[in-house]
């Protein structure tokens, strides 16, 4: 009997593309990496809905059967509109406003 051979390392370029292929655009930004065979995801989502997402997404890849899902789920909050400032309501043109 020969030596068995060393386990191969996951495609973890394979694992972006179907990544990227979700159309989800947060999912382009996740990080991918390999602990041994493991496939590790990294990085921040809007919704455990797509934290899920990948994780589907990568274990449907061939030959990807471990994976731990680190990914941090981060709400995305509306943007407010800034405050006027004290000078915004000052006349436009600089001088004393007119009577």
């Amino acid at each position: 009997m020969g030596t068995p051979s060393p386990p191969t390392p996951p495609d973890l370029a394979a694992v972006c593309r179907a990544l990227a292929a979700t159309g989800h655009t947060w999912l382009q930004r996740v990080t991918v990496h390999a602990e041994g065979e493991c496939v590790v995801l990294r990085g921040a989502v809007p919704s455990f809905y797509l934290k899920q997402v990948a994780q589907v997404t990568a274990l449907a890849v061939p030959g990807i059967e471990t994976l731990r899902n680190e990914l941090r789920v981060a709400p995305r909050t509306p943007s407010l509109p800034a405050r006027p400032s004290a000078t915004d309501e000052r006349d436009p043109h600089g001088g004393a406003e007119q009577q």
